[in-house]
C-alpha cells in the first residue's frame, strides 16, 4: 500500500515537472522571438545583449531559478531561524518535537508558493520606487522622460532579487513547519497555573511573514494606482483596464513559476526532516510530545 502511494506521488510529480518545463520553453521562446521582432536598445544601464526584451529575459530567468536557490539555501538559513527563536524565548518557552503521524501521500496547498510570490511582487515594487534604485537601472534620459511602462525596466530586475529572498525565507520556514518542532509555555512537569500557549516554531515565523506580504499588497496596489493616474502615458481606456486586470493576477503567475518549490519539498520531505531534527538536537531539542485536545 505504501509503495502504491509513493508511485502515485512520483507519477504526479513527473507530470508537474513535464508541464512546468514545457511552460518554461514556451515562455523563453516567446521572449527570444519577441527580441528579434521588436528590437529595442537603450533605457537600461545594465545590459547583456543591447536588447531590452532579451535583457529583461535574463532577469526573468532568475524567477525560475529562485525556487532552487531558495530550497538549497534553506539548509543554511533554517537552523539559524531555530537558533533565533530559542534565544528570543529561552526563558519563557520550551521546544519539543511533536509526535505526529506522517501522511502517506504528501500534498501541500497552493499558498506555499502564493505567499512567496506575493512577497516577491510587493517588495520588488516598493523597492523599485526608491529614486536611488531607479538610477541604478535606468539611463538618465529614460529616467527623465520615462513613462508608466518604463517602470517595468526597474520592477522586473528588482523582482529577480526579491524572488530569491522570498524563496529563501519561506522555504527555511517550511523546513521548520514540516519538522513538527513546537513551542509551549507548559513544561512536561509543570504545575504552575497559566494559560496554555502551544504553537509551531515555523508557524511563528510564517505568521509574521504572511502578515507583511498581505499588508504590503495593499500598500503596493495603492502606489500602483497612484502611478497609473500620475503618468499620462496610456491613451485609451482599454489599456488602463488591461493593466488593472493584469497586475492583481501577477502573484498567481509568479506562484506557478515557483511551482518547483512544492516539488522539492514533497520529494525531499524525509531528508529535510532528518536534517532539521539533527540540528534541533544540537540545540537541546530532543524530547517528543503528543498534543491532545479533549472536550470536557
Amino acid at each position: 500500500m505504501e509503495n502504491s502511494s509513493v508511485k502515485t506521488t512520483n507519477s504526479r510529480l513527473k507530470k508537474w515537472i513535464i508541464q512546468y518545463f514545457i511552460g518554461v520553453i514556451i515562455a523563453f521562446s516567446y521572449i527570444i522571438i519577441s527580441g528579434f521582432l521588436m528590437k529595442s536598445s537603450g533605457g537600461m544601464k545594465i545590459t547583456f545583449f543591447d536588447n531590452v526584451i532579451w535583457d529583461l529575459g535574463v532577469f526573468i530567468l532568475f524567477y525560475y531559478v529562485s525556487p532552487f536557490i531558495g530550497y538549497y539555501s534553506a539548509y543554511l538559513i533554517s537552523p539559524s531561524l531555530l537558533k533565533i527563536y530559542k534565544r528570543v524565548y529561552k526563558s519563557s518557552q520550551m521546544c519539543y518535537i511533536e509526535n505526529i503521524s506522517r501522511p502517506k501521500e504528501l500534498k501541500f496547498s497552493f499558498s506555499r508558493v502564493f505567499y512567496p510570490a506575493l512577497f516577491t511582487l510587493n517588495t520588488g515594487f516598493i523597492i523599485s520606487e526608491f529614486p536611488a534604485v531607479r538610477q541604478l537601472f535606468l539611463d538618465p534620459i529614460t529616467l527623465e522622460t520615462g513613462t508608466f511602462f518604463t517602470n517595468i525596466l526597474v520592477i522586473l530586475p528588482v523582482m529577480s532579487l526579491t524572488s530569491i529572498i522570498a524563496n529563501i525565507l519561506f522555504t527555511s520556514i517550511y523546513f521548520l513547519i514540516d519538522s513538527a518542532i513546537i513551542s509551549t509555555n507548559k513544561y512536561v512537569e509543570d504545575d504552575e497555573f497559566k494559560n496554555t500557549n502551544v504553537h509551531s516554531v515555523g508557524e511563528w515565523f510564517h505568521r509574521y511573514l504572511k502578515g507583511y506580504s498581505g499588508i504590503s499588497a495593499i500598500i503596493t496596489f495603492i502606489i500602483f494606482i497612484v502611478n497609473l493616474i500620475s503618468y499620462n502615458t496610456t491613451t485609451d481606456a482599454v489599456s488602463n483596464i488591461g493593466i488593472l486586470v493584469f497586475w492583481p493576477l501577477m502573484p498567481i503567475f509568479l506562484a506557478f513559476i515557483f511551482a518547483p518549490l512544492k516539488i522539492l519539498l514533497i520529494k525531499n520531505f524525509s531528508k529535510t526532516n532528518i536534517f532539521i531534527l539533527k540540528k534541533a538536537q544540537k540545540l537541546g531539542i530532543t524530547d517528543s510530545v503528543e498534543i491532545h485536545v479533549k472536550k470536557t
